[in-house]
């Protein structure tokens, strides 16, 4: 017994925004769907806080595959997902779903918030429903939970839709294709019992009962025509998609188009040490390369972020994350298997760069496309691009004066690049010297270095007296810099959070002393020097003696004790008064 299609319908409607708010409407239904895909993985693995970490597989896959499962309610013929990115309304996408969960909160989100000082609310609005950069384990802060304030904030979300905040609709679309027969306990009259029996096979019991609260169920419920004895079937769907092909075109108005920024080179490197704004930067140049940069926002990150995940949407942006492991075949094109009638097929499957490639050649409006390389140095340039690196040049491009075409190893196809597609790369000089990089890669590349900017910091007061964040951050870098070398300094986006000296204090003790650590290989004593422990009195050292290794008492008198290094520890003492605090880290510059 499930929802007939004409209830479906009925409900669906009821889910349109009331003006055809396609942006607004687009963010509330992707807010949502992360929402409920998190809590189904929550119920699914019986926990509250998901570890979204790019190491562990069944939570981030489980989180893609509920996302997917909620937004496409089917595919066509020819294997194009039925998405639904604003609810009330179905489209053909453009971007396969995962992608559009990877670029805008698997990767863009989630990794702020594993670097940032405490949590940070997703989504950003109309209002979060939860939060991400929780502590799963020491030097993991991926973790992902509800909002303490989610239920307050549930009803932003349907906003401007026709069912206000009755969530009947809501909880019809989420029960689409449900099988009532299947609930256990389905003898229950009342249809509100039903309806939270079928939310909990899906969803934790607080969300179940929640959607039913806010529920008005309609007096229809029994009459006939409301279920129906088999689900929805896709060719349905698809009447969807054409009685709403005119509301689509309002819902994919872009945001205000500008000139192409014509300066901006076709094959870039952003480098520098992390945390200097390289994300920022390429989410800049992306504007400028489409046509979307406008001077006004320079003060507006938010819009830049939106402009940029909106491109990316509409597959004007791709993004790939390189790694040691990674191949030409996954960046051009390789041999790949499926089943196909219970035998295995192989076939010829593109990669990444020849994707956007293909959708740059097709455009008939010549649009430009933007391929974002992150950690471009991490992998092998030669063989990732083989025979295409010398293709990328600006010269021998598609319709250029010295235009060269390949054949294809695979396919046997002639291949060259348009000239319509911007390369960005971006490369942590933390982990590999520019110095390093592959030649070939390095001739064909222009470099745009990006350093730490303290002057972006602020003060932060402490009764009469204050820490110039500025200073620290200079000073820090500047000792780095002569122990180790300038592609070692702290970043400042570590500290563009900073207002209070609580913050302060996590971001020293979470982010820079770990980041010392590391730098330095366990050289206790050059961490301490970093951080001025050599030249101040010892109740304000960052970095002390732990006193619980006495040597002589452990291993008794011997000749070998003096060739054994004391063991250091973070001062315990640190983050328990926040007068000492005070003087502790302004002590470091002062």
């Amino acid at each position: 017994m499930y929802f007939s299609f004409d209830v479906f319908r009925y409900n669906f409607e009821k889910l349109r925004t009331v003006n055809g708010d396609g942006k607004k409407g687009g963010e509330q239904t992707s807010g949502l769907a992360v929402f409920f895909a998190v809590d189904m993985v929550q119920r699914q693995f019986a926990t509250p806080r998901l570890d979204l970490n790019p190491d562990n597989r069944p939570h981030r896959e489980g989180v893609t595959s509920k996302f997917i499962e909620l937004l496409c309610v089917g595919t066509t013929v020819d294997n194009m997902e039925l998405q639904v990115n604003n609810l009330g309304q179905v489209n053909i996408g453009v971007k396969k779903l995962a992608n559009r969960l990877s670029s805008n909160f698997l990767t863009t989100r989630l990794k702020a918030g594993s670097t940032a000082t405490g949590t940070i609310g997703y989504p950003g609005r109309p209002a979060p429903l939860l939060t991400v950069g929780h502590e799963v384990a020491p030097g993991n802060e991926w973790g992902t939970e509800k909002s303490e304030d989610w239920q307050s904030n549930f009803m932003l979300f349907l906003s401007g839709r026709n069912c206000e905040e009755d969530t009947f609709p809501l909880v019809v679309y989420l029960l689409r294709n449900f099988n009532f027969e299947n609930v256990v306990g389905t003898g229950a009259v009342e249809p509100n019992e039903k309806l939270v029996s079928a939310l909990r096979t899906r969803f934790t019991d607080e969300v179940a009962e929640y959607l039913i609260e806010n529920s008005t169920i309609p007096d229809e419920w029994d009459s006939a025509g409301f279920f129906s004895d088999i689900p929805i079937n896709v060719s349905q769907y698809e009447e969807l998609v054409n009685v709403h092909d005119e509301d689509e075109k309002v819902m994919t108005i872009p945001f205000e188009e500008t000139e192409v920024d014509e300066t901006v080179t076709k094959n870039l490197i952003l480098y520098g040490p992390p945390g200097t704004g390289k994300t920022y930067r390429t989410a800049e140049i992306t504007l400028r390369a489409c046509g979307f940069w406008r001077d006004e926002l320079v003060e507006d990150r938010r819009e830049v972020m939106d402009i940029f995940r909106y491109l990316q949407e509409n597959g004007r942006v791709e993004f790939v994350t390189f790694h040691q492991s990674f191949s030409y075949e996954e960046f051009v094109e390789g041999m790949s298997a499926r089943v196909m009638d219970g035998n295995i097929e192989y076939y010829i499957k593109n990669g990444i760069f020849k994707k956007v490639c293909n959708k740059a050649f097709d455009d008939e409006q010549g649009k430009n496309y933007v391929l974002i390389i992150d950690e471009i140095n991490r992998a092998n340039i030669s063989k990732v691009f083989g025979e295409l690196i010398t293709l990328i040049e600006y010269d021998k491009r598609a319709g250029e004066e010295n235009e060269v075409e390949v054949t294809l190893p695979y396919s046997q196809e002639l291949f060259s690049v348009p000239n319509n597609v911007y390369i960005i790369g971006t490369m942590n000089t933390a982990d590999r010297s520019i110095a390093l990089m592959d030649m070939a890669l390095r001739r064909r590349f222009e470099f745009e270095e990006l350093m730490p900017q303290p002057e972006l910091l602020r003060r932060i007061t402490f009764g009469e007296d204050e820490i110039d964040l500025r200073i620290l951050l200079e000073t820090i870098n500047k000792r780095i810099t002569l122990l180790l070398d300038r592609n070692h300094t702290i970043g400042h986006a570590l500290f563009m959070h900073v207002s209070t000296l609580g913050d302060l204090i996590s971001v020293i003790k979470g982010k820079i002393i770990s980041t010392l650590q590391e730098y330095f290989y366990g050289q206790w004593d050059k961490v301490g020097i970093v951080l001025g422990d050599h030249r101040k009195s010892p109740e304000l050292r960052l970095i002390v003696e732990d006193e619980s290794f006495d040597i002589e008492e452990l291993l008794g008198k011997n000749d070998y004790n003096d060739q054994l290094e004391q063991v250091y520890i973070v001062n315990p003492l640190f983050g328990t008064d926040d007068q000492q605090d005070f003087a502790i880290i302004k002590s470091i510059y002062s």
